[in-house]
């Protein structure tokens, strides 16, 4: 049994690699599993809070992201799914939506947007990939 246990943890590590950081753009493009947000963590399974937003994977799993000069973007690989991140809100309901974590100019400027609204948010503290 306990060798069993090793051998999953084994294969999960193997698996991801996580970044604390995540300006580095040797990591890009890359398949984020997880987004830690000083110790609240976004991921498959736990969506996190933004003000009046919670905000989950979207349809397409895990977001991919992509450095478009000097801002990182959540995108999808799956051409049916728009939006790479669900966002839930009481009154508009369930949109799609992106999150952008910058560190050029100005750095460390990290924001939720939506169809209708563009929210600064927490940057993430560290970053974990599919590798």
């Amino acid at each position: 049994m306990n060798r069993l246990i090793v051998a999953v943890g084994l294969c999960l590590f193997v698996g991801s690699a996580w970044a604390s950081d995540w300006h580095d753009t040797s990591n890009y493009p890359g398949r984020a599993v997880a987004f830690n947000f000083n110790g609240v963590v976004l991921d498959q399974n736990s969506p996190v809070r933004f003000g009046s937003w919670t905000v989950s994977f979207g349809p397409a799993g895990p977001p991919i992201l992509m450095d478009k000069g000097g801002t990182i973007w959540t995108v999808t690989d799956r051409p049916q799914s728009a939006q790479p991140m669900s966002c839930v809100n009481t009154v508009l309901g369930r949109v799609g939506c992106f999150l952008t974590f910058g560190y050029r100019e100005p750095p460390n400027v990290c924001r939720l947007i939506t169809n209708d609204q563009t929210i600064t948010i927490p940057c993430p503290t560290e970053v974990t990939f599919q590798r």
